[in-house]
C-alpha cells in the first residue's frame, strides 16, 4: 500500500514488482499501479521464482498489464539488458508522441480554424481547479490540442464549406471522432492514450445528446468533459469562414448557459473561476490568447 500511495504522488517509468508479497501478490500490484492516472500504459516486470512460472500465473499476469518476467536467482547483466530495452522503448514511444504534438503546435492558427495551444491552455486550467494531480493536468494540457485529429480524413471541402451541411456531409464530419481515436488509440504512451479519450468523446454532451456515442454524465471519461469546454471556448473565440470570432462576453454566457445541458455543470464551474481569478490581470486573460 505504502508503494502505490508513492506512485499515486510521482510519474513512473517503469515498474519492478515481486510476484510473492506479504499483503498482495505482484499481479494485483501491477493492476493497482496501472490503475493510476496516467500509469494505463506503465510498463512492469515481474520477478517470480522459478516454481511460479506456471503457463497460467503468466497469462494472468500478462492480462495485468505485466511486459516481462525475470526470474530467481537473477543474473545482473540480463536484469540491466531487459530493463533498458523496455526504458528505451518507452522513452521512444513517448519521443513520437511529443513530436507529433509540436509538429502540431507549429502549425498556423488557422489549422482546423483553431488554436490548438488555447485548447490546451484552458483545459490544464479547469483541470487544476478541479482538484487533478499535476502529472494529470499535464497530461490533458498535452494530449487536448489533438482532439481534432480526425479531421485530416475528412475532406477540407466538407471542413470549409460555409452553407449548411447535407445529411450524409454531417455524418462524415461527425465521423472525425471515430477516426482521431482509431489514429492514436495504438500507441502505448500514456499521454497518446489520453489523447485517444479525448478525441473520441469530446463531442459528447452532458445530457446524453452528443456524438459518437450519445453517453451522459459521468459516463462520458473527465478528460472529454473539460476538454469540451476547452474546444468550445476555443471555437467560438476563433474567426471562421462562415462567421467572425465571438466577443468573449458573449462566449461566457453562452458556456453559462449550456451548463448541464452541452457541459459538465463542474467543469463549467471551474472554468469560470480560473476566469474570475484571472480579470485582475486584464481583460482577456493569458491563457485564452494561446
Amino acid at each position: 500500500l505504502a508503494a502505490l500511495e508513492w506512485a499515486a504522488r510521482h510519474s513512473l517509468d517503469l515498474a519492478i514488482v515481486d510476484y510473492r508479497m506479504p499483503s498482495m501478490d505482484g499481479i494485483e500490484l501491477t493492476r493497482r499501479l496501472r490503475a493510476l492516472p496516467g500509469n494505463e500504459r506503465l510498463p512492469v516486470v515481474m520477478i517470480s521464482a522459478l516454481e511460479d512460472a506456471d503457463r497460467m500465473i503468466r497469462r494472468r499476469a500478462a492480462e495485468a498489464g505485466v511486459l516481462d518476467f525475470l526470474y530467481k536467482p537473477i543474473e545482473p547483466n540480463e536484469w540491466r539488458a531487459r530493463f533498458r530495452n523496455l526504458l528505451a522503448l518507452s522513452f521512444r514511444q513517448d519521443r513520437e508522441a511529443h513530436e507529433l504534438v509540436e509538429i502540431l503546435f507549429r502549425m498556423p492558427h488557422t489549422f482546423f480554424g483553431r488554436n490548438p495551444k488555447r485548447v490546451g491552455a484552458v483545459s490544464g486550467r479547469v483541470a487544476a481547479q478541479l482538484g487533478l494531480s499535476s502529472q494529470e493536468c499535464g497530461l490533458i494540457e498535452r494530449a487536448a490540442p489533438l482532439n481534432d485529429l480526425g479531421q485530416v480524413r475528412v475532406p477540407d471541402s466538407l471542413l470549409s464549406k460555409q452553407s449548411k451541411l447535407l445529411q450524409d456531409e454531417w455524418k462524415a464530419v461527425r465521423h472525425h471522432t471515430l477516426l482521431g481515436y482509431q489514429l492514436l488509440r495504438d500507441n502505448q504512451s500514456a499521454f497518446l492514450q489520453m489523447a485517444a479519450s479525448i478525441a473520441l468523446s469530446h463531442h459528447e454532451r452532458f445530457d446524453g445528446k452528443g456524438y459518437p456515442h450519445g453517453f451522459t454524465q459521468r459516463d462520458i471519461p473527465l478528460e472529454a468533459r473539460i476538454v469540451s469546454v476547452a474546444d468550445v471556448v476555443d471555437a467560438l473565440l476563433s474567426e471562421r469562414p462562415y462567421r467572425p470570432a465571438w466577443p468573449l462576453d458573449q462566449v461566457l454566457g453562452y458556456v453559462r448557459a449550456e451548463r448541464g445541458k452541452r457541459f459538465d455543470p463542474d467543469c463549467v464551474d471551474a472554468f469560470l473561476h480560473c476566469m474570475d481569478e484571472a480579470k485582475a490581470a486584464g481583460p482577456v486573460p493569458d491563457f485564452l490568447l494561446g
